[in-house]
This record gives C-alpha cells, structure tokens and sequence, in this order.
C-alpha cells in the first residue's frame, strides 16, 4: 500500500495593514496562492495576535493609527528575531527604508507593488528562513 507524504502545513503569515481595503486583498490573494492569513489593522491588534499564535512571515505597514511599523519590527525581532518582516509601505523616502532595515526587516516594498514582486520576495524570505 503507498504512503502518502503529508502535506506540509502552509506558511502563516500575519499582515498588519490600516487600509482595510487592502488588508482584506491581501489576505484574499495570498490565502489563494495556499498561505494561512491572519490579519491585523494596527499595532495593538498585532501584539494581540503575536501573542496568540507563531507566524512564518510579518507583512508590516510604516504607520499605523496607533504606533508605528518600525517600532513594531523592532520588538518582533527582538522576540521573534528568525522570523522574516516585510514592510510594505507607501512611505518609501531613503530614511523611512533605511529606518526599517535597521529596525530588522528583510524587505521593504513601496506600493503599490506588483502581486509577482511580493511573492518573489515572499518566496524568496521564507524559503532562506
């Protein structure tokens, strides 16, 4: 009788993003390319989360209404230092970049941004993870 190889779990990400609108296309687009979404529209509500549940990958905004992006990588790393971040952002000045790359991430993407460039990179940081 053939063994089945069992499928591994799907990658979890959680994308923290103020823009309802595009949370939800974000979540909508990457659950359909097999990602297990969690989303989250500000700082407090990441933390919340965070402390809930692993994730494999953050997708992190610049500014939220109640904190900010970089800060927030800055504590994910120092707890969670393995796990790759991703901002993505429409602050997208040499400071802001320069700002979350010293703070932990691994990429910083301006929107708008192709869909094929996140995954790229997505594909890219988890597999190096």
């Amino acid at each position: 009788m053939p063994t089945s190889t069992p499928k591994p779990a799907p990658s979890r990400i959680l994308c923290v993003e103020d823009d309802a609108d595009y949370r939800e296309v974000l979540r909508l687009l990457l659950e359909q390319d097999g990602y297990e979404v969690v989303t989250a529209d500000g700082f407090e509500e990441a933390l919340r989360s965070i402390n809930a549940g692993r994730f494999d990958l953050y997708i992190l905004d610049r500014k939220y209404n109640d904190g900010d992006g970089t800060e927030l990588c800055r504590q994910l790393c120092e707890t969670n230092e393995n796990v790759p971040i991703i901002f993505l952002s429409g602050f997208v000045s040499d400071s802001d970049v320069q700002k979350a790359m010293n703070a932990g991430a691994r990429a910083y993407l301006g929107k708008p941004v192709s869909y094929e460039i996140l995954q790229d990179t997505l594909e890219r940081l988890l597999s190096a993870s």
